[in-house]
Order: structure tokens, then sequence, then C-alpha cells
């Protein structure tokens, strides 16, 4: 376990609400290989703050990673949909991105 995730562990224990020490987690727990728990805690923070855009893009690709096309895609969709409701255009552009790349890299 690196210094970084035990630090962002803290962060959450003193306030198991920070949204972006959850998003922060989750993301080393990707970096170090870990993408179950970095799956879980994304899932965890779409639950308690759906509002999340960052959420969407890094969620996805944590499940493309592990094979799991249908729920990227899905998860993408619903980021874009919240992107274009919010005006964020530029987020909506780059889950629209994700997509194409995953449609042209497999046969979704």
């Amino acid at each position: 376990m690196t210094n970084r995730i035990k630090i962002l562990q803290q962060f959450l224990e003193e306030d198991p609400h920070d949204s972006f020490s959850k998003y922060a987690l989750a993301l080393e727990y990707g970096k170090n290989g870990d993408n179950q728990k970095a799956v879980l805690l994304m899932i965890s923070l779409l639950e308690s703050e759906p509002e999340y855009l960052p959420t969407y893009y890094q969620l996805g690709k944590l499940f493309e990673q592990t094979q799991k096309s249908a729920e990227a895609l899905i998860i993408y969709q619903k980021g874009i949909e919240l992107a274009k409701k919010k005006g964020n255009m530029h987020t909506a552009n780059e889950l629209r991105g994700a997509i194409d790349a995953m449609e042209n890299n497999s046969d979704i």
C-alpha cells in the first residue's frame, strides 16, 4: 500500500462524504492494479453523488480494463446525458470519444 493511499484513506476516515478523496483513492487503487477496489469506490461515489462527472469517464475506463464493455458503455452514456444536462459539452465529447474508441477497438 502506497503512502498516498494511506493518506487518502485517512482523509476519508475523517470525512466519509469527501467526494474528491474517494475519487482520488479510487484512481490510486487503479494505478496500483487493484481495479476491484477502484470500481467499488467509483460505484459508491456515483451512488452518493451521481452528478460528480469525472467519475463516469474513470469508471467506464475501469470497466473496459476489466473486460466489462457493456457496463462501460452504460456508464459512458449516462455520463453523456448528465454532462449535456449540465451544459458541459467538453465532458460529453470526451465520453463520446471513449465510446467511439471502444467501438473502433471491439465488436460491441
